[in-house]
């Protein structure tokens, strides 16, 4: 009587761990219907093959279906993956053959396998094929293999120094990693959508810091990141007619991003603690101003009434960036790929500029620019070095400024 009492007790606690515990930043969380239908479909199908599921490998199936929020309960998936057939098999092709979710699913299934004590050779055998209609070659597909291990075996503060980060971002494989008290605040978000965005940082950015993985944002209209905590954007893209306009009292930070085509600035700033531009690349960006007027800042503009900022630029990339006016009075000029009121630490170390260039009738002649009442109230004679007009470039060097390299015909934003 009692050991039934006590199955049933643990049955409960287990069936109740995929809705206090979900993978809530699954990638699979911003498909549709459809693929995530699709996904945990042939999951199952794997999970059944020649075997009775473990009830440790039904958990870690809930989870995700939890996490992704599909409204298709396990016993239904179970139910679909028994009459799966060829057509199933097209679709399912269809859907995931190179792509970055395949990845994911080939790592979700090699969990959820490993997941028992004893391994179903069987089932491992049916993933491996898989895996090669997936379009995933051997190379990457040992990584994965590590990547599933380290998963099941190993601390989460040490997972990601053991992780190749090279062949596949870890940064991916995180929503299986158990929490701890200082990942409490933290929210993940992956291939996640504009509007999506948007909404995350509306109404939970105030309270906690919120990463974004492997996104691409087309700006077709003002895109704002206001009353946040610190905003990470890590391997994403932009475009569009519009920009990033920053409204925070915290940091961001741009890392191994890809800005291109955008003739509005990439980034704007009316209020901010840090910016860290790291390892980014900027293609054919930059600011018109179409009338009697100057034009500063062609990528980056702060608002002029800023003070005290915090500005990084390390290891970038800028190629055939521009800022240029229409204005033929010599009375204003373009100048600047960076404008910025006072700043108190600024810092760009290892940045190549290539083809970049200034258009107007009158030329400053500065790459960095800041307006005329800045004052650096740290080191006053930096700021007189960044006033300069710069014409030795290959042999100019200061403590913040550093290894920057510049290419083309003609004097980069000069």
């Amino acid at each position: 009587m009692v050991t039934t009492t006590v199955e049933r007790i643990r049955a409960f606690y287990e069936d109740d761990i995929a809705t206090r515990v979900p993978f809530q930043t699954h990638p699979l969380k911003e498909s549709d219907e459809y693929t995530k239908n699709l996904y945990c479909t042939m999951l199952t199908l794997i999970l059944q093959y020649e075997n009775e599921p473990m009830r440790e490998q039904i958990v870690f199936l809930e989870r995700i279906i939890t996490g992704i929020e599909l409204n298709v309960p396990v016993h239904t998936l179970i139910k679909q993956a028994k009459t799966a057939d060829v057509e199933f098999a097209k679709e399912f092709y269809d859907q995931f053959a190179d792509t970055t979710l395949a990845r994911n699913f080939i790592v979700d299934a090699l969990v959820m396998i490993y997941c028992r004590q004893k391994v179903a050779e069987k089932q491992l055998e049916f993933l491996v094929e898989v895996v090669d209609v997936l379009g995933v070659d051997e190379g990457e597909f040992e990584v994965l293999v590590q990547g599933a291990k380290v998963i099941l075996s190993t601390p989460p503060e040490k997972a990601i120094s053991l992780y190749n980060e090279k062949v596949v971002a870890v940064y991916e494989l995180l929503y299986y990693l158990p929490k701890d008290d200082s990942e409490r605040n933290i929210i993940r978000l992956f291939n996640v959508t504009l509007e999506s965005l948007q909404k995350v940082l509306k109404e939970q950015g105030k309270t906690n810091t919120v990463y974004v993985y492997n996104s691409k944002f087309k700006l077709e209209e003002q895109f704002y990141i206001e009353e946040t905590h610190d905003v990470y954007f890590i391997n994403c893209e932009f475009t569009g007619n519009y920009n990033v306009h920053i409204k925070t009292n915290f940091n961001v930070t741009f890392e191994r991003c890809y800005f291109y085509h955008m003739h509005e600035r990439c980034i704007r700033v009316s209020r901010i603690k840090a910016l860290y531009i790291i390892s980014c690349k900027f293609e054919h960006c930059g600011y018109l101003y179409n009338g009697n007027g100057s034009a500063e800042g062609g990528i980056i503009w702060s608002d002029p009434w800023n003070i005290d900022i915090e500005l990084y630029l390390i290891d970038n990339e800028f190629n055939e960036c521009y800022t240029k006016t229409t204005s033929t009075s010599s009375s204003y000029f373009a100048s600047g790929a960076i404008f910025f009121g006072r700043v108190c630490n600024f810092i760009a170390i290892d940045n190549k500029f290539i083809d970049c260039r200034c258009y107007s009738a009158h030329t400053q002649k500065q790459l960095f620019r800041f307006n005329n009442y800045s004052e650096h109230q740290q080191n006053p004679a930096l700021l007189e070095r960044f006033k300069e007009q710069l014409t030795d470039k290959k042999n100019y060097r200061s403590n913040s400024l550093q290894y920057n390299t510049f290419i083309g015909n003609n004097s980069p934003f000069y």
